[in-house]
């Protein structure tokens, strides 16, 4: 969200704020939703975990890149959050956090204004 800080988890970005909202962001708040504030986020989504605590059972992890989205909702903090999807990112910690997650469609959303960390082309 452009008007709040990002930092993708990492000190290196501390204070950073993006130029404009990501896709789904901006799709949102068109729609009429009101954003509560972002969760904590795993290093560039994908390394050092961050301090969230697994609501369900503190002493187990809640999971990878999305553990912050997954987290709030499960707490019942948020109705719903965003998550990112890299490789289990939503996943795992939906399910550690037991919460659900709808599964994506191929091409059904938009990367815009989003900050890249894996390869977008097809496995083979």
């Amino acid at each position: 969200m452009h008007d709040m800080p990002t930092q993708y988890g990492s000190t290196s970005h501390a204070g950073h704020r993006p130029a404009a909202d990501a896709a789904c962001v901006a799709l949102a708040r068109e729609a009429g939703a009101v954003m509560l504030g972002k969760t904590v986020t795993t290093e560039f989504a994908l390394r050092h975990p961050g301090p969230t605590a697994n609501p369900r059972n503190p002493t187990r992890t809640p999971g990878g890149s999305s553990s912050g989205s997954a987290a709030a909702v499960a707490e019942l903090m948020v109705p719903v959050a965003f998550g990112t999807q890299t490789g289990g990112s939503i996943i795992r910690p939906a399910s550690y956090c037991g919460v659900v997650r709808p599964r994506a469609r191929k091409h059904w959303r938009s990367a815009r204004r989003c900050r890249g960390n894996a390869s977008s082309r097809p496995r083979r």
